[in-house]
């Protein structure tokens, strides 16, 4: 302030209107100022820094490396359930074509033990073996023709040898083959498929069995089997919607025993006849249970993908 003057009442008034330097400049300053000045206060204010709102390089570097390794988890996975499948698949295929192939054979056992009792009985034309038949000769579609074998002998199965001789000539010498070899070795034989009028394979065969495999010249007896009646006759409704079956010649062209291709091919224990069992597979169903983990391991990765990005979230969210 300024010395005192020697005005009197004018210099008090002066005085108390006039305001300090130091009010003014602060009173006048502009709201935008950033500085106020350090003659009038004494400090300078500035606006702080930004605050960097984003994570540090690392944790996304982190992040980034466990997306990839979740990625990486779940592809392995898939690979591994859909191999693990067609492992089962196979392994399944595999059991069910060597149960119809014992199941088959337990059928054709039984027919030659039905036989073998038929033919140490006199031959008549008013025997009934359905008291001790099995499935097989019960079925008049799986075994269209039966009866004693002999060279003055008649009935339903030699006048169907009758026809299937007359139909082409591989018949006949196929049909005097089985008998000889029936006669020379004591023991159940099978001859087939016969061939129809153009020389193609036809879906019948027989089977001719001796009384005693001591005595070869004892009656024999014989019946003409149907293939495919056999194997609709033996294989169960659940087999038949799940495969495609069928009886075939040795040789048959196309098939595999890999489960692929037109199926697998199992090679029948028939003395005499050439034949194989394919069984082609439909409509595998797909297993449940690898289906089932796989699905859970991805929600679990899901669940520590989630977890791995919630925690850096709650980081950044402390960081600001």
């Amino acid at each position: 302030p300024p010395p005192p003057s020697s005005g009197g009442a004018s210099d008090l008034e002066s005085r108390a209107v006039r305001p300090c330097s130091v009010c003014y400049t602060h009173m006048n300053a502009s709201p935008t100022d950033a500085t106020l000045s350090s003659d009038a206060v004494g400090w300078e204010w500035s606006p702080a820094p930004a605050r960097d709102a984003g994570l540090p390089s690392g944790w996304i570097a982190a992040l980034v490396v466990l997306s990839l390794a979740l990625l990486v988890v779940a592809i392995t996975l898939v690979a591994v359930v859909r191999r693990f499948e067609h492992e089962e698949a196979l392994r399944q295929y595999r059991a069910d074509a060597a149960w119809l192939q014992r199941a088959l054979a337990f059928h054709l056992q039984r027919l030659e033990r039905d036989l073998t009792h038929l033919a140490t009985q006199p031959p008549s034309e008013t025997t009934d073996p359905s008291a001790f038949a099995g499935a097989l000769l019960r079925d008049t579609q799986a075994v269209t023709a039966w009866g004693w074998w002999a060279p003055q002998a008649v009935g339903p199965a030699v006048a169907a040898m009758d026809a299937d001789r007359l139909t082409h000539p591989d018949n006949a010498a196929a049909l005097d083959t089985l008998r000889a070899a029936t006669q020379a070795f004591g023991r159940p034989s099978y001859v087939g498929p016969m061939r129809d009028g153009i020389g193609q394979p036809s879906s019948h065969g027989w089977l001719a069995v001796p009384a005693s495999a001591t005595d070869t010249s004892a009656v024999l007896v014989a019946a003409r089997i149907d293939w495919p009646a056999v194997l609709a006759a033996v294989v169960p409704p659940w087999y038949a919607a799940r495969y495609q079956v069928s009886v075939t010649q040795t040789g048959a062209p196309h098939m595999t025993d890999d489960g692929e291709g037109d199926g697998i091919r199992t090679v029948l224990d028939l003395p005499g006849a050439p034949l194989v069992l394919s069984v082609k597979p439909l409509d595998v169903p797909t297993p449940a249970v690898p289906r089932g983990l796989l699905l859970l391991a991805l929600v679990l990765l899901l669940a520590l993908g989630a977890a791995a990005w919630a925690m850096l979230r709650g980081m950044r969210a402390r960081q600001q």
